[in-house]
């Protein structure tokens, strides 16, 4: 299972959800 680090999490929730979207956008790309 995709798993990310706990501090790269709270590096996401402090930013703007375009970077959460950013982020969800790339996993997709991995795992096309």
């Amino acid at each position: 299972m995709f798993t990310v680090p706990v501090d790269y999490l709270s590096w996401c929730v402090g930013h703007e959800r375009s970077d959460l979207k950013y982020l969800k956008d790339s996993v997709r790309a991995m795992y096309r």
